[in-house]
C-alpha cells in the first residue's frame, strides 16, 4: 500500500490528507488562512490518531507549493521537509495552477460538456490590476504554456484571449469577460477541491519525480513578477 501525506497550504482552505493511491483515508480542512501555521501539525497528529497510522509507514509527502501566500506556503513546506528529512523519504510537490486545472477539467466534464484533444484549461489566479499568474494546460494536464505572470491587455496576453478552444477558470479569470469573444466559456468561481489535489498527488507519486528535499523553495506570488524565473524553470515552475 502507498501511504501517502498531503500538504496543503497554499491558498485560504488549508488541508492535510492521508492517502493511498487516489482513496482519501482521512483529512483535515482549516478555513481560516491565519490560522494555517496552528494548523498543521495537530492535524497530522489527529490523522494519525484517527486512522492507527504511524508517520514511519509514510513512502512519501505530496505539498502544494505554489503560486501561493508566503505565510501559507512557508508553513507547509517546512512541515513537509521537516517530516521528509526525519524519515529519509521522498517530497513531492504539485503546481497550484496545475490543480486549478484538474479541478477545471473535472467541472467541464460534470457539466457533460465534450473533451477532445484540442480542448484546452487555462487556470488563472488573481494578482493586480490586470495581472493574472496563469499557465494553459491539456487534457493531460500537460503544460503546453508553462506558469507565468500576465498583463492580460499587454500584447502577450493575445495567446491567452485569441486562442479557440480553452476553458478558462480561477478568480484570475473574471478581468477576462470584457475580453474574450462571445461564446467563450468562463468559470471564475471554479475552485478546487481534495479529490482533485488526491488525485494530482498519487499521479505525480508514481512518476517517481521527487524534489530535493534542501533547495526545494515555495513558489512565492511575488517571484511571478520576476520574468527570470520562468525562464529559468520553465515548465517545472
Amino acid at each position: 500500500m502507498s501511504l501517502l501525506l498531503l500538504v496543503d497550504t497554499a491558498t485560504d482552505i488549508a488541508r492535510v490528507a492521508l492517502l493511498t493511491k487516489d482513496q482519501v483515508l482521512a483529512f483535515r480542512e482549516n478555513s481560516d488562512s491565519r490560522q494555517h501555521a496552528t494548523f498543521v501539525q495537530p492535524a497530522i497528529e489527529a490523522l494519525c490518531v484517527e486512522t492507527s497510522i504511524q508517520l514511519a509507514q509514510l513512502e512519501g509527502v505530496v505539498v502544494v507549493n505554489g503560486p501561493g501566500s508566503y505565510t501559507g506556503l512557508r508553513v507547509g513546506l517546512s512541515s513537509a521537509k521537516g517530516i521528509c528529512f526525519a524519515l529519509q523519504i521522498p517530497l513531492y510537490t504539485l503546481n497550484t495552477l496545475q490543480i486549478m486545472a484538474a479541478a477545471s477539467i473535472r467541472n467541464w466534464k460534470s457539466l457533460g460538456n465534450e473533451i477532445t484533444p484540442e480542448t484546452l484549461f487555462c487556470p488563472m489566479i488573481d494578482a493586480r490590476r490586470m495581472e493574472v499568474f496563469t499557465a494553459l494546460y491539456n487534457a493531460n494536464l500537460q503544460p503546453t504554456i508553462p506558469p507565468q505572470a500576465l498583463i492580460l491587455n499587454d500584447p502577450e496576453g493575445k495567446i491567452f484571449t485569441e486562442r479557440k478552444n480553452i476553458i478558462y477558470s480561477g478568480n484570475g479569470s473574471a478581468k477576462l469577460i470584457s475580453l474574450l469573444p462571445e461564446g467563450t466559456f468562463c468559470f471564475p468561481e471554479c475552485i478546487y477541491l481534495l479529490e482533485d489535489l488526491s488525485f494530482l498527488a498519487y499521479k505525480t507519486f508514481i512518476t517517481g519525480y521527487s524534489t530535493d528535499i534542501a533547495y526545494s523553495e515555495p513558489i512565492y506570488i511575488k517571484d511571478f513578477h520576476n520574468t527570470s524565473l520562468v525562464k529559468q524553470h520553465g515548465a517545472n515552475i
